[in-house]
């Protein structure tokens, strides 16, 4: 079982945002996009799953406004995919949003027009832990349709 811990530290955030999201290229190949993430979970909300002093997955969070975060970046490395590390770490990010008075939590992944096995397995992730699909938005162009997800804290 994986310890979650809340890190502080620009840099640190940065070094495990980057050696997790490396383990993940099918996910995040997007070259621009992962160096972005990499830069700028810094300011943002940031927990991490370790195990054996091993930082194994991550989640960043940005407030939207005084009643709504939203996942900015998460990953648990391959290995570690399905042991609970994912749960863990979305379950303390979710308290530490309500202690802060947030009523919702949203995350943007691709949608299901267009097919990807890796993102598949992302959807299910987000509805078992209650998740729901909001809206289709056109952000990422046509050939990466955006579903908007939206997970109520109060509940």
């Amino acid at each position: 079982m994986a310890e979650i811990r809340v890190i502080e530290d620009r840099a640190e955030k940065s070094r495990i945002c980057e050696a997790v999201l490396a383990d993940l290229k099918e996910w995040f190949e997007v070259e621009s996009a992962v160096a972005e993430y990499i830069e700028k979970v810094g300011d943002r909300l940031f927990l991490a799953a370790v195990a054996e002093n091993e930082p194994i997955g991550f989640i960043s969070v940005e407030d939207i406004n005084e009643h709504a975060s939203e996942i900015y970046v998460m990953g648990v490395k391959r290995d570690f995919h399905r042991q609970g590390a994912g749960r863990e770490l979305l379950a303390l990010a979710e308290e530490e949003l309500a202690r802060q008075g947030k009523k919702y939590l949203l995350v943007k992944t691709l949608s299901e027009r267009r097919p990807d096995e890796q993102y598949d397995k992302t959807r299910q992730f987000y509805k078992r832990v209650g998740f729901l699909p909001l809206c289709e938005l056109d952000i990422w162009g046509k050939d990466n349709p955006c579903l908007l997800m939206i997970k109520n804290l109060a509940s």
